[in-house]
C-alpha cells in the first residue's frame, strides 16, 4: 500500500501498518508467516483495488480484477472468517440484453456479453465470485459506485482518472468535445463514508449497494444552443 501526503488523517498514523503485498499472486505476494498472521488478525476486508482500463478486454484485466478478488476471498475464509466488502462499478448494470431498470437486486452476470466494457466484464465477474462466497457463509457487501470524483472538502482527485485528464486537456487546448454526457459522479469521501458506516452495523447481511449521484450534471450544461 502507498499513502500520498496529506492523505492519512492527524491521529490515526500510529494505527495504520502498510503491507506491501501483490493480489495477482498466491498468498497475496507475502511470506507465509506474514499472510497468516493477517489471516488470524484482520477482522474486514475492503476490496477496491482493481486494474482500471476502458480499451482493455476482459482477458486483459481478469488476471487483477477477478483473480485477485478470488485470491483475497480464500484470504477472508483463511483461519477465520472476516467480513468482505467489495468496491464494483454501476458500469456492471449497463448491458444491452439486461432490464431496462437495475436495480440493487439483480445480478447481472447472465448478461455478460452484453456489456460493451471489458473492465465491467471483470467487475461483474468478481461480484459473482463475491456472491458465491457470501452464500457459503462469507458476511459480504457490494458496492456498486459511478464516476468517483474529488473531495467535497478538499478538491483532492485522482488526477490519472478519465474525468481529471479531459478537463485538464480541455484547460490546456482552450477548447472543449461536443459530448452527450450524463456526469454521474459522487465525491471520494461521501462514497466512503458511506461504506464505512454500513460496515460498522451490528447486522450485518450481504447486501448490494448503488452509490449514484441524484441529481448528475451533463457536459453540455453550459453551452449555448442556437
Amino acid at each position: 500500500m502507498l499513502f500520498r501526503s496529506n492523505i492519512l488523517v492527524n491521529g490515526f498514523s500510529d494505527r495504520i501498518v502498510p503491507v506491501s503485498g501483490d493480489i495477482r499472486q498466491e498468498r497475496l505476494g507475502l511470506s507465509s508467516t506474514c499472510y497468516d498472521q493477517l489471516c488470524r488478525e484482520v477482522d474486514e476486508v475492503f476490496h477496491a483495488a482493481a486494474a482500471v482500463n476502458w480499451i482493455f478486454p476482459y482477458k486483459g484485466l481478469r488476471q487483477i480484477n477477478v483473480r485477485g478478488t478470488e485470491k483475497l476471498l480464500r484470504f477472508s475464509f483463511r483461519l477465520k472468517t472476516k467480513t468482505f466488502h467489495f468496491i464494483s462499478s454501476i458500469g456492471v448494470c449497463y448491458a444491452s440484453p439486461g432490464p431496462e431498470k437495475v436495480t440493487e437486486e439483480n445480478e447481472m452476470v447472465s448478461f455478460l456479453e452484453g456489456m460493451p466494457l471489458g473492465y465491467a466484464q471483470s467487475k461483474c465477474v468478481a461480484e459473482n465470485l463475491v456472491r458465491q462466497a457470501g452464500k457459503r457463509g462469507l458476511p459480504v457487501s457490494i458496492y456498486r459506485p459511478g464516476l468517483i470524483s474529488g473531495s467535497n472538502v478538499s478538491g483532492r482527485s485522482n488526477p490519472d482518472d478519465i474525468f481529471s485528464r479531459i478537463i485538464k486537456a480541455c484547460i490546456e487546448m482552450k477548447c472543449a468535445p461536443d459530448m452527450d454526457w450524463v456526469l454521474d459522479s459522487c465525491p471520494v469521501d461521501y462514497v466512503a463514508e458511506v461504506i464505512a458506516k454500513n460496515s460498522s452495523r451490528i447486522n450485518f447481511s450481504n447486501e448490494t449497494y448503488h452509490l449514484l449521484n441524484p441529481s448528475p450534471g451533463h457536459w453540455q450544461i453550459g453551452r449555448a444552443h442556437v
